[in-house]
Formats: structure tokens, sequence, C-alpha cells
């Protein structure tokens, strides 16, 4: 199964702190259905500086995600395993610590919530298909819409809360 994502992009989106209980945030990648916030900065973070392996750019273009907005992503595609995410935290931070010499000169220590890592998640999709055939079928269905009318929000739970 591929990715498949409905991205939301506002021209005016008010940007504010990323509240301290979002740091706990424990996702490199979202389950199928959750939607997470897109965070709202302009320069290269931690995780992009990791996959494109590039750190010949001066100091003040690494920007750590400290603020987000109402822009969201909201993830179709596979769940990646727990024991893949753990690899993938693993291998990012052998990378920090390798070039340890380039992130003390911001004061940076390896801490992945307070380094923007995870992804930030704030609701997910009602009843979403677990089952992997079924979760295709829902792309499927999805391809053929290109815009959203209506979003609901469910507030059975806590109207804002980070899982």
């Amino acid at each position: 199964m591929c990715d498949a994502y409905i991205v939301a992009t506002f021209h005016v989106s008010e940007k504010i702190d990323i509240p301290e209980a979002a740091l706990s945030a424990k996702k490199l990648a979202p389950d199928f259905g959750d939607l997470v916030i897109n965070y709202a900065h302009v320069g290269r973070h931690i995780r992009e500086l990791y996959y494109s392996g590039d750190l010949d750019l001066p100091i003040e273009h690494v920007k750590l995600f400290t603020n987000m907005s109402a822009d969201f992503c909201m993830h179709f595609g596979p769940t990646p395993e727990v024991k893949q995410y753990e690899r993938t935290l693993k291998k990012i931070e052998d990378w920090f610590k390798l070039n340890s010499s380039f992130f003390e000169k911001m004061d940076l220590d390896w801490n992945p919530q307070k380094l923007g890592i995870n992804r930030i998640g704030v609701a997910e999709l009602v009843d979403a298909p677990c089952d992997p055939i079924e979760q295709k079928n829902f792309q499927r269905r999805l391809s053929f819409f290109d815009k959203i009318l209506k979003l609901e929000l469910e507030t059975k739970k806590k109207p804002f809360a980070f899982f």
C-alpha cells in the first residue's frame, strides 16, 4: 500500500507556541487516519537534516519546531511497526551524536521531543479501517475527490488532546 495524504495549508494561519504536552508525542509517522499538525516555520529541521545528510549550511538555517498552526496533514498510508520506529529513531540519534560538534554550536543535546523529531497528532479518523485491504479500498475511494467540503470535530474526548 502506498502513502496517501490530505494536506491543508491556510493562507492566513496564526502561529502559536507548541504546548509542553505536545512534546511527548512518540511517533515519527502517524497511523492510518491520524491527523497531525504541520509545523509553522521557515528553515531546516533536525529530521530534514538527517534525511538529506546535509550539514553544509549556516547554523542559523537550522530551526527547531517551536510553533504550530492550523495547517495539517491527514495520513492514509501504512502504519509503521513499533520496531521500525525505534530503528529509525536510533539511526537519527546515532547520526546526531556522530555530528555532535555541529549541534553543540547551537547548544543542542539529544532529546527527540525537544528537537521536534516526532509528529504531533491532534485528531484521528473515527472507525478507521485496520485491515490493509480495507485501507487500500479507502484510499481508492478517497482518490476520486479533489476538495474537502467539511471537517467535523467530535468532542467526546478532550477538545484538543495530543497522542
